[in-house]
């Protein structure tokens, strides 16, 4: 996920150091995934430690109004075509119009699609006070939405992988289940997703596997993809907290 903030910067044309994107990012998407709020908590974030290292706060506005913005792009973007290409037949217990995901993938990849038309179509800046934002390119967008697949895709491999579903379910299938319950998680009020992604990937495998085998995945996906990170953000946030105050 720190890629974002990479395209961001190139966005904003600005440069600070790899390792402190890195770990500014990595600290955001951390707290921001597992507490929930994750505009509020992330666009704090980088505003202190952006900030500290130079980085104009009109800049940073920027940039987190990029990253928020294209979060959206990108995540109706993957699922868009995740849904089409292999289209899931939806769980009757989630109470959705729709009997399959295909029909979800086509109006998220009409947004999709209305959004690049108007950011190629639309060439002049919108104004804020006296600041100008332009609309990112159509090239960093789609490299927003290939940096989002190539995440959840290793992010899903890793859940497939504490499952025991290898000789049930092909890893293509599995995906657009997790895309599924990524995309209810996500658009959700619920802190990370909490509970509505573990439903969906619940009721949405066949009935062969073991519910129990599936809550024991499920939790050990939550501790490696969550919880850790969530640990490791906490320490280095008190870390760098204890050097400025030294300085």
């Amino acid at each position: 996920m720190t890629g974002h903030d990479f395209l961001g910067f190139y966005y904003i044309n600005q440069f600070l150091t790899p390792s402190k994107i890195v770990m500014t990012a990595f600290i955001s998407y951390a707290v921001g995934n597992t507490i929930g709020f994750t505009v509020l908590s992330g666009t704090a974030i980088r505003y202190r430690f952006y900030g500290r290292w130079g980085i104009y706060k009109l800049e940073i506005a920027k940039l987190i109004i990029f990253i928020n913005i294209n979060f959206w792009v990108r995540l109706l973007g993957v699922s868009g075509v995740v849904f089409l290409v292999d289209p899931l037949s939806l769980p009757k217990t989630l109470n959705l119009p729709f009997e399959s995901a295909y029909f979800i993938g086509l109006i998220f990849l009409t947004l999709v699609s209305i959004y690049f038309i108007i950011s190629y179509l639309r060439k002049k800046p919108f104004r804020i006070g006296a600041h100008l934002i332009y609309f990112p390119t159509f090239k960093v967008s789609l490299a927003s939405i290939f940096l989002a697949a190539m995440d959840w895709g290793i992010a899903s491999g890793v859940l497939y992988l504490l499952l025991p579903l290898s000789e049930i379910i092909s890893f293509s299938g599995f995906f657009c289940i997790y895309i599924l319950g990524l995309t209810a998680g996500l658009m959700s009020t619920v802190p990370g997703g909490l509970g509505v992604f573990e439903t969906v990937i619940l009721f949405s495998l066949p009935n062969t596997v073991s519910q129990a085998d599936i809550l024991g995945g499920l939790i050990a996906y939550r501790a490696i993809y969550y919880f850790l990170p969530l640990i490791v953000a906490i320490v280095l946030l008190i870390i760098k907290e204890i050097q400025q105050q030294i300085i």
